[in-house]
């Protein structure tokens, strides 16, 4: 897909995942794992984005440095 990646997407999209799951779908109902749940799903699209932008640049998608 022909999807622009840049550093906006890297810091909005997680906030917006958090804020839909949360607030917008009530998570804080959920007390700890509504919370938990929205902090989870946020970090995985901070990750999404994080390594598209890496594949995007052609360098190894990897976490620890060699």
């Amino acid at each position: 897909k022909n999807t622009q990646f840049g550093i906006k997407n890297l810091i909005l999209n997680p906030i917006h995942m958090f804020w839909a799951i949360f607030v917008h779908d009530k998570g804080y109902k959920d007390g700890i794992w509504g919370f938990l749940l929205a902090i989870l799903f946020s970090y995985y699209e901070f990750m999404r984005y994080f390594f598209a932008m890496r594949l995007k640049i052609n360098t190894p998608a990897t976490i620890w440095p060699k």
